[in-house]
């Protein structure tokens, strides 16, 4: 059975209303089992760097630990690629039939701002 679980930092910080949200789109997919590992939205922001500030509900489904210390991501708009960045966090790891919330950072210069909407998926690149 998933569960939900948030990293220490989040914790100590989030909103109570954030946290609703959080549980909301953790209930609402929590049995779309499509992929090991899978990102549902939550919301995206820019901040005064004009940083695109990307929060996914990443979904484990496998019977492993998954690793994500260093990911590179890509974020697409329908089957346009949008969004890549390469990605180096030490806590990013998700325990078997876990699921746990995430804000990736996308600098500057490494997405199309123009193409950034609510219908974003994000993805762990493939291999060339």
């Amino acid at each position: 059975m998933q569960r939900l679980l948030l990293e220490a930092a989040w914790e100590k910080t989030i909103a109570k209303g954030d946290l609703a949200i959080i549980e909301q789109v953790f209930h609402s997919t929590k049995e779309d089992q499509k992929q090991a590992i899978t990102f549902n939205t939550i919301r995206y922001a820019f901040n005064h760097k004009d940083q695109l500030l990307y929060t996914n509900l990443i979904h484990n489904f496998s019977e492993t630990g998954v690793d994500l210390s260093k990911v590179d991501l890509v974020i697409f708009q329908e089957q346009e690629m949008i969004a890549g960045h390469s990605f180096q966090e030490n806590r990013l790891h998700i325990p078997p039939k876990t699921s746990m919330p995430w804000t990736f950072i996308f600098p500057k210069g490494s997405y199309q701002s123009d193409k950034v909407s609510n219908t974003m998926k994000m993805e762990i690149k493939k291999a060339d």
